[in-house]
Formats: structure tokens, C-alpha cells, sequence
């Protein structure tokens, strides 16, 4: 079973928990703890020809299945109507087999003729450690579970084996000097796995459903389906990863709460936090102690505590009110969608860790099976940095589709340290990029040259931190001029108008707010969160940005949640009215209408608002989209290397430039100086942010 079958898994839960959904008591709002056991179906990913130092004549290993249980303890503990948190401790074989076959030539009763071997090498692996997940409810008490493992590995053997498959019940090998070696088995070995990673890391994902065993729904049996998505290696020399699907099921206890007049809390002190509070507490055995202004100076009521080691139960005698209330600059918020065009240039860079040739975990690679259903479109966004990753898949999807192209792979290093005049390292950098290509995508390495230099031709300063970093590179480039070219793709951009909400939320209470929390969520789906403790501010901004955008259609809701000192909780949700207006919408009434055109270059050098070679061919097709009623706003920016001042001036520099050369009339050029586009701590963060961005808003007739 391949993993893309695990979105229908979904599917079919999702319709189930909407045919079966109840309504939600108190029992799913508390805390809980049980068991679980889960059958594990274990899919192994390799790319290795054999375990280090262990003999094998294997081409290579690149898939294996398995089967095993994963089984543990659980604790879940809610944290809003819609949130859990859930931890597990757990113990998840991940065994599998990996299997290859070969051709070779066999002595059949004598006689030489081809045959078939198999390479088997059957793993005995599991781990222990926890599982931290997070819990939405999302259909009635259908829950959705995202969260990670991280286990200690345990088992760690393995059994290699290869045999003669055909002709089948005859044949034997030729052993190393020509003469029969009177076996259909070599390499029969057993032993540990060398090299393993001792911490095991994987994504988790899933859905449950639990059903009430009793009336009270203090016992629930909860089927589980997970999917645990496997980041570490198994071996650290080894491309090696394993996923697991999960059937199973969970046995929960939530114990009931007394009665709110006789709610048990553990306290080890009682502190009175102002004059004038009655606070009664009621120790078991029906021994009361009352602590009030009379007991004591009412100067010392301030400060005082009152020391108890008894478990006690405390009336709630204290009343929490709480609103809030959505201040819209307008009538109401408008969400509008454009017609746009979005085009990210791609850094033709790979960037590796220091005296390091493996490619790091942040750039997207994809497995055999699922190159197919690759495209570009699906993976490009507004968010640069995500396209970005995908460099290595973006090359090899248009390699394929164009015949002709060929890439150069440039390896370099930072030129200081252990990576001094290190031009192995350089080359193996370059080859690892190269495997990818031609193992996952299969590009023909005929169409793959290969250098190495110690220092690129456009190095930067590897004295300093950022450098180095930026130094340690393969560099790509192609005699196709389609390999490199910008990804452009045509989309639909939403906007707020106003882009802000104001959010007034009070709460009245006398003794004390414990924390708050204001959330805006649009059909489940959090949109923005304010939390606090202690005091609440009269007013939170909502300013709607890209990340949280609503989306055309589902209501808006916003909430208020408070807690005070006592553990007393309300909630106030309301609903923010909004009108939405879709392209669609707009051709059916005949309202005029824009078009919003993103553009950006990238790669000036460092302290340079010089327009480089490869950016200078964007330029024509820029113009193209712009028409006479077209507005124009070119914005310039740098990284934060430098002093404030020059780079505020180098911003406006490469703002005009690019203004310049694009020769519109309706064009406003302005300069940010350093600014926080993207990650800094990245070379590509950087470099993505020595930038100018271009948007043209074109209107359209009616």
C-alpha cells in the first residue's frame, strides 16, 4: 500500500464521523487518560546497496514492507472547545523486509545458464519514546491528530540472505575462482545494524472518534487511524526512512467532576489578594476554616498566606463575566479576490552545512512514486522560500519536459577551516545533487556535468558567519535558458478591506483574571490568536495579512475566553459580519475590476543596485503586463548586513534602476532598506531578500 492511499483513508472517516456525529457533553472537554494498541503497517524507503562493512552484492535496496504493534499509554488534557493536547508514551515496531532482484549466471546441473537471485534483508527494529500531539475536533466528536515521535531506537538487528529464485528447485552460484559452489544461498548473515540514528524522529498524523461505553462517557473506546511520517534515517550513513500507517484503538477514562458547589482542588496555599474577599474553604471531614477581614489586620490581609497541606474543596462563590465586541473601520470587512499573476525567480543555489556533502533536510525531495504527479503550479506560491525548496524538483521536471537542456553542477566551499582548498568536498556536494536527479528522476547523467572550485566566481566575505555560509554551495547553471527561468503562475489573491479589526474584549471578575485568549476562526480553521495573563488590554488589532486571510465562503467567528485566579472560565462568540466578493460575482453584476501582477529579481551583489545578466531578460517580459491605466510600485530592499542608513539609500538605488529600465509613466519607486522578508538565519533568506518587488494593479472594464 502506497501512502497516497492515506487521504481516502481519511475521506471515508470524515463521512463516517458525519453520519454518526452526536452531540458533545462534558465528557470530551476533560481531561482523560487510557491505553492504546495499534496494528503497523511499516513502509520501508532505501536508496543503499548493502549495511556498511556488511558483505553484499545487492544493485540496491529501495523499498521493504513490515508489520508490527505500536502500543502505550495515553494523556489527554483540553485546552479550548476545539483544542487537545495529548501525550502518549509509546512502543512502535517498525520491522520490515527490503528485497532486490538480479540477474546472474547459475550452473544448472552442470551447465552455465542465466538465472535470478534475491537479495533479502530482513530488519528487527523498533523504538520506545513519547508522542505529542495536538487534537481538533472537527464533525461533531470526529477529531483530526497532528503531532511527532521521538523514540530512543531499540531493536536494531538484521538478516541478510541471498538466494537463487530461478530455475526454480535447481542451480547453484559460481564462486569467486569459476568453480561451483554447490549452494543456492551466500551472504547468510545476521547482526546489528551499523551506524543506526539512536533517535528516532517522525511527523504524525491521523483521526479518532471516540464512542461513550457508559451513560456518564467516562469510558470511551476510541478506533484510531494514524499515519507517522519517518525524518531521521535508520542509519546515518544510509538513505533509509521509515512511514507506518496505523489501525488501532484507544480505551479512555475521564473520571466525572464533583458537583460545582463541592469541586475538589489541590492547593498547598490559600492567599488572600484583596481586602474585603470572604474566602471559605472546607476541608474534608466537614472541618471548615473561613479566612475574612475580621480574622485578621486589614493591612496583613494583602500579603498574608495561609498554609494547608489538606486537600480541599472549594465553593465557587465568585461570578466571572466576560464580552467582546469587533470594531470594523467600515460597514463591514470585505474580502475581494483579483485575477493575479505571481512570478518567482529561482535561486539557482544549493547551500549545504559546514563540511558537509549531504543536501539538507529543508529542500523538498520526492520519492520515485510520487514524481509523477508532480507539477510546478501545484508547488509555487507568494511564499518565496517554500518555491524555493523545490529547486531540485523544479529542475528536474523541466529537464524532462526539455530534451535538450544540460546543467553544470559547480560544488564550492567556504575556503577556511576543515574546507580549506577542500575540492573533494566541492565535488561531492555537486554529486549529491547529481544522485538526486538521476536515482529519484531518473535524468540521464550524460546530461549532468560536474566541476568543483574552492571559492565561487561571486564569493562572499567567508571571514564573517553569513558568508561562509553563503560560500558552501553547488552552483547550477544550463545551456537552456528554460531550466532557470523564473516560475510564473497565474492566481487568485484575496484582500481585506479594511485590512484591520479592532477587537474590544472586557471581563468583570474581583479576583483576578487568571489568563485570556481572543481568537477569529473562519468553518474551524484559526485565523489569528492574542493570549495573555493576568491583565487584559481594552483593545487587540487584528491587522490581515496573507497568513491570515479568510477564505471566500464559512462564516467568521471571534471569541473571547477568560479564566480567572479561582479557575473559573467563560467564553463570549460572536459572529463578524463580512460580504465577499469573487471574480465570479464580479462578471455575473458587471463590476469593473483589477489585476494584480507580482513580480520580483533577485540576486543583486552584495552593496550593488546593478541589474545582473540574469535579471535583464525578465525585464521585456515585466513590461508586457504593463498597459497604459496600469498603476506601478517598484519596491527595493536589502538584507541586514551593513549600516541602516546606506542600506536605506541602496533599497531606493535599486527601486529607481529597475523603474528606470521599466520606463512607465504611472510608477511610484520606493526603498525599505534591510527588512525581515524571509528567514535571515538561511543564505536563501538572505539572498531571496536583496530584492525589488514589482506589483501592477491594472483595471479591467466593465
Amino acid at each position: 500500500m502506497r501512502i497516497r492511499f492515506f487521504p481516502l483513508i481519511i475521506c471515508v472517516f470524515f463521512l463516517s464521523g458525519n453520519i454518526f456525529a452526536q452531540s458533545t457533553d462534558e465528557g470530551i472537554g476533560r481531561a482523560s487518560y487510557g491505553i492504546f494498541g495499534d496494528f503497523s503497517l511499516n513502509f520501508h524507503s532505501a536508496n543503499f546497496k548493502g549495511l556498511p562493512g556488511v558483505p553484499s552484492c545487492c544493485p540496491r535496496y529501495e523499498n521493504g514492507t513490515g508489520t508490527g504493534p505500536a502500543l502505550g499509554g495515553i494523556y489527554q488534557m483540553p485546552l479550548s472547545n476545539l483544542f487537545n493536547l495529548q501525550l502518549r508514551a509509546a512502543y512502535h515496531s517498525i520491522s520490515g523486509t527490503l528485497t532486490a532482484t538480479e540477474a546472474t549466471t547459475v550452473l544448472h546441473n552442470g551447465v552455465p545458464e542465466v538465472g535470478t537471485f534475491t537479495h533479502t534483508l530482513s530488519t528487527g527494529l523498533s523504538t520506545i519514546g513519547i508522542e505529542p500531539m495536538i487534537g481538533m475536533r472537527v464533525l461533531g466528536d470526529l477529531q483530526i491528530n497532528v503531532g511527532f515521535s521521538a523514540g530512543i531506537l531499540l531493536a536494531k538487528t538484521f538478516a541478510e540472505r541471498e538466494e537463487i529464485t530461478s530455475p526454480d528447485g535447481g542451480g547453484t552460484f559460481i564462486d569467486s575462482t569459476g568453480s561451483d559452489s554447490h549452494s543456492r544461498i551466500r551472504n547468510d548473515l545476521t547482526g546489528t545494524i551499523p551506524n543506526t540514528t539512536s533517535l528516532q524522529v517522525a511527523a504524525i498524523g491521523g483521526v479518532s472518534y471516540p464512542l461513550p461505553l457508559n451513560a456518564e462517557r467516562t469510558v470511551m473506546l476510541v478506533p484510531e487511524i494514524l499515519y507517522s511520517f519517518g525524518i531521521t534515517k535508520i542509519a546515518s550513513a544510509l538513505t533509509w526512512n521509515v512511514n507506518s500507517l496505523r489501525f488501532g484503538v484507544a480505551l479512555m477514562f475521564s473520571p466525572k467532576p464533583l458537583p460545582e458547589h463541592e469541586r475538589e482542588e489541590h492547593i498547598d496555599t490559600i492567599r488572600i489578594d484583596k481586602k474585603g474577599i470572604n474566602a471559605t474553604k472546607y476541608l474534608r471531614g466537614k472541618e471548615s476554616i473561613t479566612i475574612n477581614e475580621s480574622d485578621h489586620d486589614g493591612r496583613k490581609l494583602l500579603t498574608q498566606s495561609v498554609t494547608r497541606t489538606d486537600t480541599l474543596f472549594v465553593p465557587k462563590f465568585q461570578t466571572l463575566q466576560a464580552s467582546i465586541t469587533a470594531n470594523v473601520p467600515a460597514a463591514k470587512l470585505v474580502i475581494e479576490e483579483f485575477s493575479s499573476t505571481i512570478m518567482t525567480p529561482l535561486l539557482n543555489y544549493v547551500f549545504f552545512e559546514e563540511n558537509s556533502s549531504d543536501i539538507p533536510q529543508r529542500y523538498t525531495r520526492l520519492y520515485n512514486y510520487n514524481i509523477d504527479t508532480f507539477t510546478i503550479a501545484d508547488i509555487h506560491s507568494s511564499q518565496k522560500l517554500s518555491t524555493y525548496h523545490h529547486l531540485l524538483n523544479i529542475i528536474a521536471r523541466r529537464l524532462l519536459d526539455n530534451p535538450s537542456g544540460i546543467i553544470t553542477l559547480t560544488g564550492c566551499n567556504q575556503d577556511i577551516r576543515e574546507e580549506k582548498n577542500n575540492l573533494q568536498l566541492s565535488r561531492e556536494r555537486a554529486e549529491s545533487v547529481k544522485n538526486y536527479l538521476t536515482d529519484t528522476w531518473k535524468i540521464s547523467s550524460d546530461r549532468i556535468k560536474i566541476e568543483a572550485r574552492n571559492l565561487s566566481l561571486k564569493a562572499a566575505n567567508s571571514e564573517t558567519a553569513d558568508g561562509a555560509q553563503e560560500n558552501r554551495r553547488v552552483e547550477i547553471t544550463s545551456n537552456d535558458p528554460k531550466i532557470l527561468f523564473p516560475v510564473i503562475t497565474n492566481d487568485t489573491l484575496r484582500t481585506a478591506n479594511p485590512p484591520t479589526v479592532q477587537f474590544s474584549p472586557t471581563a468583570n471578575t474581583e479576583v483576578g483574571l487568571q489568563n485570556w485568549k481572543v481568537t477569529a476562526m473562519q468553518d474551524g480553521k484559526l485565523l489569528k490568536r492574542f493570549t495573555g495573563v493576568e491583565n487584559m488590554p481594552s483593545s487587540v488589532t487584528w491587522d490581515i495579512d496573507a497568513s491570515s486571510m479568510p477564505h471566500i465562503g464559512g462564516e467568521i467567528k471571534y471569541m473571547l475566553v477568560v479564566k480567572d485566579s479561582l479557575g473559573m472560565l467563560v467564553t463570549n462568540e460572536h459572529s463578524l459580519p463580512f460580504e465577499q466578493i469573487t471574480i465570479r460575482k464580479k462578471r455575473e453584476e458587471r463590476r469593473g475590476d483589477t489585476v494584480i501582477n507580482r513580480f520580483s529579481l533577485i540576486l543583486f551583489d552584495i552593496g550593488s543596485s546593478t541589474i545582473t545578466p540574469s535579471n535583464v531578460s525578465i525585464i521585456p517580459l515585466i513590461k508586457d503586463y504593463i498597459k497604459p491605466l496600469s498603476q506601478v510600485t517598484v519596491t527595493g530592499y536589502t538584507d541586514r548586513l551593513g549600516e541602516a542608513s546606506y542600506n536605506q539609500q541602496l533599497s531606493e538605488k535599486r527601486a529607481a534602476t529597475l523603474a528606470a529600465a521599466l520606463g512607465s509613466k504611472n510608477i511610484t519607486a520606493k526603498g525599505l532598506g534591510p527588512t525581515d522578508l524571509f528567514d535571515s538565519s538561511l543564505p536563501e533568506g538572505r539572498l531571496y531578500t536583496r530584492t525589488v518587488d514589482v506589483e501592477i494593479h491594472t483595471p479591467i472594464g466593465n
